[in-house]
């Protein structure tokens, strides 16, 4: 999900081309279980490949109304947002067996119990995880984050300017990641979604 003002992923669109290049599969290797088997292709390598291929989607919510915001968010699986009030719209993601109940939640507190993931981005002099990761963890959703500045941000940690100028001067900031670091990133995310649906990757 891309913003148009502030906090943009510049390249989001070839993003989302080189992620669309990749296929999941996984298939069960024992009859009668649910056990199986994922692996990652690049879909260039096989026109048989290429009809499983599920594209990767830019998507604004500029312009869109209530019902499609939460549609959208309610159709997705796994997220990836720079930090904003967009993701408010979290708690139309967490599915009904995901959403916290007195007896869903255990003496650990609360955790993710849906295989949905978010993924947010924060710029540099600015992060503040827990505000949207609490929300999250409540909805049963996973949640992590990238911190594109100079040092390593903890969850509990905020990284705020003490001056109005300064803390609108970061959150003015765009995105522009390296490339081939995000798609391993949220390559990774995709096979944790398959091992939270039972599945595993098979050895190259």
């Amino acid at each position: 999900m891309n913003r148009e003002k502030s906090r943009k992923i510049l390249n989001a669109d070839l993003l989302a081309s080189q992620l669309s290049k990749l296929v999941y599969v996984y298939s069960n290797t024992t009859e009668g279980n649910a056990v199986a088997t994922a692996t990652t292709h690049n879909n260039s390598t096989s026109s048989k490949r290429q009809g499983q291929r599920r594209s990767v989607n830019v998507t604004y919510f500029e312009g869109k109304t209530f019902e499609e915001q939460a549609r959208f968010f309610r159709d997705v699986d796994l997220l990836v947002s720079g930090h904003g009030a967009q993701l408010t719209g979290l708690m139309f993601m967490a599915d009904s067996s995901s959403r916290p109940t007195l007896s869903s939640t255990s003496s650990d507190g609360p955790g993710p119990r849906s295989c949905k993931h978010v993924l947010e981005l924060y710029p540099k002099n600015y992060a503040i995880p827990a505000f949207f990761g609490s929300l999250a963890v409540q909805l049963g959703i996973r949640h992590s984050y990238l911190y594109y500045g100079p040092s390593e941000v903890m969850p509990w940690q905020r990284i705020v300017s003490s001056t109005y100028e300064e803390r609108n001067a970061a959150r003015k900031f765009n995105f522009c990641p390296n490339i081939n670091d995000l798609v391993r990133a949220i390559a990774d995310l995709v096979i944790n979604w398959y091992r939270c649906h039972g599945c595993y990757e098979i050895d190259k």
